[in-house]
């Protein structure tokens, strides 16, 4: 099978607050501040591990990649056609849907953090997906994701 080229690389994700200012003119001439209308979630924040998981897992497996790296934080990292250009590659490379998701690795970390290595096959062929996570009170977050036909490079991170 064909290694996916080198666009697959690092692709990190910042969580922000997803509050921006703006300013709205008041009675009498004078601006004041008002928050400036939010999704409910941020990208790459999720109200549980599961949660995540079906979105990964259901974007992975059927090689939505365009869709898959602006929930997981290649949005402003990527043109649209960059985007496009990284999913027919992949649907390229791999022709159908994948069929099985597995757990490889996880690596539990301090205060909330872990590491996980997943792996997601159809037939004899596999991609693998590397993810940085950290539990907070209210909700988990995807801080850095990675995809790569190459197990080595990803196993590389733990």
């Amino acid at each position: 099978m064909m290694k996916l080229m080198p666009l697959i690389a690092a692709l990190v994700f910042s969580a922000t607050t997803g509050l921006a200012e703006s300013h709205a003119q008041a009675e009498g001439g004078q601006t004041e501040e008002v928050p400036k209308a939010v999704d409910e979630t941020p990208k790459g924040v999720f109200d549980t591990y599961a949660e995540l998981r079906v979105e990964l897992d259901g974007l992975i497996m059927s090689r939505q990649i365009s869709a898959l790296m602006l929930e997981f934080g290649a949005g402003d990292e990527m043109t649209p056609e960059e985007l496009a250009d990284l999913e027919a590659q992949v649907q390229r490379i791999y022709k159908t849907d994948f069929k099985t998701v597995d757990l490889m690795r996880r690596q539990e970390l301090e205060n909330g953090w872990r590491q996980e290595l997943l792996v997601y096959s159809v037939g004899l062929d596999y991609i693998y997906a590397y993810v940085l996570l950290h539990k907070r009170a209210e909700d988990m977050v995807a801080v850095n994701f990675r995809f790569n036909s190459q197990f080595h490079e990803l196993n590389a991170l733990f």
